[in-house]
């Protein structure tokens, strides 16, 4: 539906990313201000 395509998202709120429905092709962890983030890529298809 979307070959090529990348989504990246940004949450501190790990429980939120697990129910996406795909799994990470790559994961980064930052801060943004204080808050510990997962920063994740997601392959569209």
């Amino acid at each position: 539906r979307w070959p090529g395509w990348n989504a990246w998202i940004i949450s501190s709120n790990r429980d939120a990313m697990k129910h996406i429905g795909l799994r990470p092709s790559q994961r980064i962890t930052l801060f943004n201000g204080a808050l510990e983030c997962s920063y994740q890529k997601f392959e569209m298809f």
